[in-house]
């Protein structure tokens, strides 16, 4: 597990599910009730702590609109996520073109 001293910057992650994880994890320190996995979802209306927990956890990455609502409780800047999201799908997509070049 990562330790989280610092407000984590979008900039230094290639994955959303971290950033949102380390996040989450850096508010719970000064109000943990609120930053809950429980919580969290609750307020967001996201469904239930596991689905927070599968996406943190790398197990699905989240959907845009779910990525939005977590960052908007959270008061990350919905151009930060943005920004993060276009990183993610760049790097899939090199990879892709990668694998179609090896095809051909």
């Amino acid at each position: 597990m990562r330790k989280i001293d610092q407000k984590p910057k979008c900039k230094d992650y290639s994955d959303v599910s971290s950033f949102l994880k380390d996040y989450r994890r850096y508010l719970s320190k000064s109000n943990p009730d609120e930053f809950s996995q429980s919580a969290v979802s609750k307020a967001t209306g996201l469904g239930t702590p596991q689905f927070l927990c599968n996406i943190e956890n790398g197990r699905h990455q989240p959907p845009v609109d779910a990525a939005i609502k977590l960052a908007q409780y959270y008061g990350v800047s919905s151009a930060a996520i943005h920004e993060l999201f276009m990183k993610v799908y760049e790097k899939q997509l090199v990879e892709k073109i990668k694998q179609a070049k090896e095809i051909v």
